[in-house]
């Protein structure tokens, strides 16, 4: 599945992605934290609606939300 199959290999941590999204606003910084927890939040959000096509809305919601969350925190 093409939505899942986005291999990242920034040797970056969690925390310094965080920081480096802070300071810059880059989208592209705040995908990569993303793309390392994308297969789980889906994997939740599947079993929870049952639904794939719902289960990927949810997904792509949480990313839009994350970065709002991530500049309040």
């Amino acid at each position: 599945m093409s939505f899942l199959k986005n291999i990242s290999h920034n040797s970056l941590s969690d925390k310094e992605l965080v920081a480096l999204y802070k300071e810059s606003g880059d989208m592209a910084v705040l995908g990569e934290l993303y793309q390392r927890y994308m297969e789980l939040v889906y994997g939740v959000c599947l079993k929870y609606y049952k639904d794939p096509e719902t289960a990927k809305d949810s997904v792509m919601q949480i990313f839009e939300e994350l970065g709002t969350k991530i500049e309040k925190a």
